[in-house]
């Protein structure tokens, strides 16, 4: 189908070279980081430094355009896998604010309060999830990363993207 091999797909750091103000392209080159680091911690991995470079594209693209909701969202949701709460709350609030009453939104930053002030909603210490679906959830990630030849790296190191059949 073409899709990948003519080299037509450019990778978000490439993106990013040709237009250093792409802000959506910091975005999702952040989301490819923290997904990744969710894989790596499925697999019992470290994920601190796809963590710490998701960290630092949010904070790219929020300095390239601090309007876009989606941005903020994003990274309250790392700063909640990570248990860092309070800085969850900001970055859902300033969500907010750009984009008042978005539902989902809303409902994480319920559940993040609900985490720093027991008895306010959502179960003390947890995103609200039930633990058999969360561990449903990271077994599917896990055998789809050992399914997968070339895991994140790939993501980065080629700048196509392949289908696998």
């Amino acid at each position: 189908d073409g899709f990948g091999r003519t080299g037509g797909h450019l990778g978000y750091e490439q993106a990013l070279q040709l237009n250093p103000r792409f802000v959506e392209a910091a975005n999702n080159q952040a989301n490819v980081y923290k997904s990744c680091g969710e894989w790596r911690r499925a697999r019992g991995e470290d994920p601190s430094a796809d963590y710490d470079k998701a960290l630092a594209g949010y904070a790219k693209a929020i300095e390239l355009n601090g309007g876009l909701w989606q941005v903020h969202a994003n990274r309250g949701n790392l700063f909640s896998n990570l248990g860092r709460d309070r800085e969850a709350v900001a970055s859902y609030k300033a969500a907010l604010r750009i984009c008042p009453g978005q539902p989902q939104v809303t409902q994480l930053l319920q559940q993040a309060r609900a985490r720093l002030e027991p008895g306010t909603g959502a179960p003390a210490g947890g995103s609200g999830v039930a633990p058999t679906l969360a561990a449903a959830f990271a077994e599917r990630l896990a055998r789809w990363w050992e399914d997968s030849k070339e895991g994140c790296t790939y993501m980065f190191d080629n700048v196509r993207f392949e289908t696998r059949r």
